[in-house]
């Protein structure tokens, strides 16, 4: 359900973004490139503010590895289903990016060009923070000993903030 919703309003950003086309190329790439940076920027704020501390009580019962983890992918763990329409929204973006990046480049549009394909780059790391699954599952089943290992240790955690909930539940 998570990434429906982010995919949908990726491809609203898309369309909207394509009206705009209507009136020039150029418009039309500063609306796609200041909407995907918006978006980016308010994800990764999200993500940077809700950030859970060292000292919080389930960190309290976690490995120092754990716990690393656990902050890594907090929204993830808290809000799956979010996490997932962030990131499929971005990655939506990210995809259209290369679109837009490549008409910019024909078209001379250079700067635009290159901020629309940056943004392939730039949102990778937070993609993969808000969906670890789909973006290390495939690579651990490969045999990756980091995906392995990442995957192992979101597994801990999340068997552990299940047995938490249950005990403050309790």
């Amino acid at each position: 359900m998570g990434a429906m919703l982010g995919n949908i309003i990726a491809l609203i950003v898309i369309v909207v973004s394509g009206l705009v086309s209507f009136v020039s190329l150029e418009a039309s790439s500063i609306t796609f490139v200041v909407l995907a940076y918006l978006f980016w920027l308010l994800i990764m704020l999200s993500n940077i503010f809700t950030k859970p501390a060292k000292n919080a009580p389930l960190c309290q019962q976690l490995h120092p590895k754990e716990v690393e983890v656990y902050q890594r992918y907090h929204l993830h763990f808290w809000f799956p289903s979010g996490a997932q329409a962030y990131s499929a929204l971005l990655n939506g973006l990210r995809l259209a990016g290369f679109i837009w990046g490549g008409l910019c480049l024909w078209n001379g549009l250079y700067w635009l060009g290159g901020m629309s394909i940056a943004y392939f780059f730039i949102t990778g790391s937070l993609i993969l923070k808000l969906s670890p699954w789909l973006y290390m599952g495939t690579e651990a089943q490969k045999g990756n000993q980091v995906a392995m290992e990442q995957i192992s240790l979101i597994e801990a955690v999340q068997a552990k903030i299940e047995a938490y909930n249950a005990e403050e539940k309790a």
